[in-house]
């Protein structure tokens, strides 16, 4: 009896610490339950501001690419308006200096005119005076061309003369460097660049060479006003003679 009693006195025990001990926890869960509500309540408020964060910055973005592609396109068209500008402005400088050249030649040709009116002479007698001066320019050249193959018969008839009163007289042909334009095997000519613009002579001997080395002796037969035919002489051949071998006078004039 007495072991049920003790028993019941230590159940009754137990019971009245615990529910001490839930009485004195009750206010801290109470506190841990508020807090817990509290923190859950600001979560939810920082997570709606946080979305509205991404939302505006999504449409700041948005709004910021926008302007960007603006402002490449506003680039673009700055470019193609100063580069417009400068080809606009180049092209009033190009213009400027053709109106400046011909208000500069129309005061040219102002006083040339007036130059000419000056002299007493019509449009038409300067045009018979031009005409004139270019026939008398072309007569000038004939008549020089004249006297130049007079000179060289001059020439000519007096080595014959020459060769008549000595014939082991040697013509002397001007000091010129000359060069083979022509070869015929067969008959042993030479055709040389030079002639009688160069007061080349018959029956003048000119030594043909080809990288310093003799290549063979020709004699002058008949000379042209720019070309001039030479024999090669028997036994002076030593070579075969090709265009471009260089010919020199063997006893120049002095």
């Amino acid at each position: 009896m007495l072991l049920r009693i003790a028993l019941a006195v230590a159940i009754l025990a137990g019971i009245g610490a615990t529910v001490l001990n839930l009485v004195k926890v009750k206010p801290e869960v109470t506190r841990i339950i508020g807090e817990r509500e509290d923190f859950k309540n600001k979560y939810q408020t920082t997570q709606a501001a946080l979305g509205k964060t991404q939302k505006e910055l999504t449409q700041t973005k948005a709004s910021l690419d926008q302007t960007k592609k603006q402002l490449d396109t506003t680039k673009t068209e700055r470019d193609t308006a100063v580069a417009d500008a400068d080809k606009q402005r180049k092209e009033v400088a190009r213009l400027k200096d053709q109106v400046e050249k011909a208000t500069s030649d129309k005061v040219e040709a102002q006083r040339d005119l007036a130059a000419w009116k000056a002299l007493g002479f019509s449009v038409d007698q300067i045009k018979m005076v031009i005409t004139d001066l270019r026939q008398a320019q072309k007569d000038l050249g004939a008549l020089t061309n004249q006297v130049g193959d007079l000179g060289h018969e001059l020439a000519e008839v007096k080595n014959r003369l020459l060769k008549y009163e000595n014939p082991n007289y040697v013509v002397h042909e001007p000091n010129v460097a000359a060069r083979v334009v022509a070869v015929d095997p067969k008959f042993d000519f030479v055709v040389l660049d030079v002639g009688q613009d160069k007061g080349m002579l018959r029956d003048g001997d000119m030594l043909v060479s080809r990288a310093g080395k003799l290549v063979a002796k020709v004699r002058i037969r008949t000379v042209d006003r720019n070309t001039c035919v030479a024999n090669v002489l028997p036994g002076w051949k030593f070579s075969e003679l090709m265009e471009g071998d260089a010919a020199v006078p063997e006893m120049p004039k002095l």
